[in-house]
C-alpha cells in the first residue's frame, strides 16, 4: 500500500481496520500468553521438549504484537520517517525469530527421532540454543539498516512504494521459501522414519507420532497463512494497476494481511486443543477449581 492510498482512506475505514487490529492483538496476547503460562508454571508441563514450544509462542506473541502495533501506528499517521528503520528492525527480528524457532523445533524432532542414540538434551543446552536463535535473529535483521539506504519502508506489511518488487521477492525467499525447503526436508525424514518403516508400534512411537503431527500442523499453519500475502504482493508489484483498481487492491491487501497475522493467533489455539498433555492439565486446573482439597489429592495420585 502506498502512503497516498492510506491518506485517501476515509475515517470510517481506518476506524474499522483499527478495531480489527486491536481485536487481533488482544487475541494474540491472550492465546499465546495463556499457553506460555501453562507450559512454564505447571510442573507437569515443564519438559525439555516444551522449551521450544514456549519459544515458538513467545515468537508468535512478539510477531503479532510488533506487526499489529506498527500497522496501527501507520494507519493512524503516527509513524514518521525517523522511526521507520527502528520499526523495520523490530519487525524483522520478530519474523526471523518465529521462522528459526519453527526450524529449531523441526531440528529437535529430527534429532530425537532419526538419531535417538545421539539425542541427549538438557535444560541448559536447550535454553542455550534458543538464546542463540534469538541472538541470530538480532544479528541477521541488521540488514534492514543497509536496505534502508535504498528503500524507505516503515512497515513490512504495508510498503510505501508500489515498485519494490525486488524487496518482496527477497522477503519471499528469505522468510518463506528457504525455511519451507528446510522444514520439508526435515519432516520428510521424520515421517519416513516414523510411518514408512516397519517398526513395532510401541507407546513411545505413538507418542512421537502425535507430537510430530502437532508440530507439523503448526508449521503448515505458518505456510498457509503467509503464502497468500506473498503471492498477492509479488503479483501486485509485477502488474501495472490502474487508478480505478486502487480500492480493490487496498481491500485485497488487508484480507491477506489479516490471514498472515492469523498464524500468530491460531497456532496456540491448535496446540492447546490438540496437545494431550496441555488438555489434561487444563482439565486438572478446572477440576482443582471445582473440587475440594481431599478430592484433588486423590486425582493427582490417580494420574
Amino acid at each position: 500500500m502506498t502512503e497516498q492510498s492510506v491518506e485517501t482512506m476515509d475515517e470510517s475505514t481506518i476506524r474499522r481496520l483499527t478495531v480489527f487490529l486491536c481485536i487481533y492483538m488482544l487475541g494474540i496476547v491472550i492465546s499465546n500468553a495463556a499457553l506460555i503460562g501453562l507450559l512454564v508454571l505447571r510442573k507437569n508441563l515443564r519438559k525439555i521438549s516444551h522449551l521450544y514450544i514456549v519459544a515458538l509462542f513467545f515468537s508468535e506473541l512478539l510477531d503479532g504484537l510488533i506487526l499489529t502495533s506498527s500497522m496501527l501506528l501507520d494507519l493512524n499517521g503516527v509513524l514518521d520517517t525517523t522511526k521507520c528503520v527502528g520499526i523495520r528492525y523490530a519487525e524483522e527480528i520478530a519474523l526471523i525469530f518465529g521462522i528459526v524457532t519453527l526450524i529449531g523445533i523441526a531440528v529437535d524432532r529430527y534429532r530425537c527421532i532419526v538419531y535417538p542414540q545421539l539425542y541427549k538434551p538438557t535444560f541448559r543446552s536447550t535454553i542455550f540454543v534458543i538464546n542463540g536463535l534469538l541472538i541470530a535473529s538480532f544479528i541477521f535483521s541488521l540488514n534492514v539498516f543497509i536496505e534502508n539506504i535504498y528503500i524507505k519502508m516503515c512497515n513490512i506489511l504495508i510498503e510505501d512504494e508500489d515498485s519494490d518488487l525486488w524487496w518482496r521477492v527477497y522477503g519471499f525467499i528469505v522468510h518463506f521459501v528457504l525455511p519451507l525447503v528446510v522444514l520439508i526436508v526435515l519432516y520428510f525424514r521424520i515421517v519416513k522414519k516414523l510411518w514408512m518403516k516397519e517398526e513395532v508400534l510401541s507407546a513411545s512411537t505413538v507418542m512421537k507420532r502425535r507430537t510430530v503431527k502437532l508440530t507439523l500442523i503448526c508449521s503448515a499453519a505458518y505456510v498457509m497463512c503467509w503464502l497468500p500475502f506473498y503471492i498477492f504482493e509479488i503479483v501486485h508489484d509485477s502488474i501495472a494497476w490502474s487508478d480505478g483498481h486502487e480500492e480493490l487492491f487496498v481491500n485485497s491487501r488487508f484480507v491477506t494481511i489479516f490471514i498472515a497475522l492469523s498464524g500468530s493467533l491460531i497456532n496456540p489455539i491448535i496446540y492447546g486443543c490438540f496437545s494431550q498433555n496441555v488438555v489434561q492439565e487444563i482439565w486438572l486446573i478446572k477440576n482443582q477449581l471445582q473440587c475440594k482439597p481431599n478430592q484433588i489429592d486423590v486425582m493427582i495420585i490417580q494420574r
